[in-house]
């Protein structure tokens, strides 16, 4: 039977076979008796979606440190320029252009068209094994973070409202990333649940802590004032103790309000244009605390010079 990873039944080329043979025991990804032996690798948690993630864009070739340009993780044992898909890829262009380069001299000197040189062909088998090997790893990779997410949502979907919506939840960089259980995103600048399967998935933030946090707190402060008082009831008839009674029923979720929509990362943002505010008028203190404007001020001021015109006249 075929090996679906590999492009050569096994027993048609011998040199893809043995590099394949080597490149699968000594890759840390496909054989877990090498993981142990590379100690790059035996401190990776392979369950952890950041850390696969990281391998991923390394064997896809990017693999710089984000804020730390030019350092690698280097995740194999030998420190290589370009270790991974894309290096294995230029090569094999290379090895082909080198034969189509000898096929188009013979073809020039009208000789037949010449087949590959055992050198050209050893090395292009060889590179076809290491990029199916790549291929295989980069498979193995996506099938762990598959996993890694599926465990993660079912670990998520346990915690979604596990506690009611008490409007609990977690800041990252600044801003709410989470809510009773629920993911947050911002988008636009407009913080909202982004929890597919949740009941409140894809409401704003701000509607969820007015038209469901708050509603639901309400009620349970409701219900626990009315399990208090039948508990003190209890206690007064001798039928419990304080001590073994537990309040374990809340008020059922709200449903959606019909008044709120959800958010919609697709709908244009309608900029809300700002009337201009009149300036302020200047206004001056004129004997005492008696406030005039320039126009008054100016009316006045006129006032005086005809008054001091007509003294002058009359005393002439």
């Amino acid at each position: 039977m075929a090996d679906p990873l590999k492009r050569y039944a096994r027993g048609l080329h011998q040199e893809y076979d043995d590099k394949f043979d080597f490149l699968w025991l000594d890759s840390p990804i496909l054989n877990a008796e090498a993981r142990v032996k590379n100690w790059a690798y035996a401190f990776e948690n392979l369950n952890d979606l950041g850390t696969l993630q990281r391998l991923l864009d390394e064997f896809l070739g990017k693999y710089d440190v984000p804020g730390k340009p030019g350092r690698k993780y280097y995740l194999r044992e030998k420190e290589q320029k370009n270790p991974f898909k894309q290096d294995v890829e230029d090569r094999l262009a290379a090895n082909a252009a080198q034969h189509q380069s000898d096929v188009q001299l013979a073809i020039n000197a009208g000789r037949p068209e010449p087949p590959e040189t055992i050198t050209i062909r050893t090395e292009r088998l060889e590179l076809e094994a290491e990029f199916d090997c790549i291929q295989a790893e980069i498979k193995q990779i996506k099938a762990w973070m598959k996993k890694a997410e599926t465990k993660k949502k079912e670990i998520s979907d346990k915690n979604v409202l596990k506690y009611g919506p008490k409007g609990s939840g977690s800041l990252r960089g600044g801003f709410l990333s989470e809510i009773d259980g629920m993911t947050v995103s911002v988008y636009n600048g407009v913080l909202h649940i982004d929890s597919p399967g949740a009941k409140y998935h894809m409401m704003r933030t701000c509607d969820y802590i007015t038209h469901i946090v708050k509603p639901w707190k309400i009620a349970l402060g409701v219900m626990r004032e009315e399990q208090q008082r039948n508990l003190a009831m209890r206690l007064r008839k001798g039928e419990g103790d304080a001590r073994t009674i537990k309040f374990s029923s809340v008020p059922p979720l709200p449903e959606w309000p019909a008044n709120v929509k959800p958010f919609d990362p697709t709908a244009k943002i309608v900029e809300k244009k700002t009337e201009e505010k009149p300036k302020p008028v200047r206004t001056t203190i004129i004997g005492g605390n008696l406030l005039r404007k320039d126009a008054e001020l100016a009316r006045v001021k006129k006032e005086k010079e005809e008054l001091k015109k007509e003294q002058e006249k009359t005393k002439k």
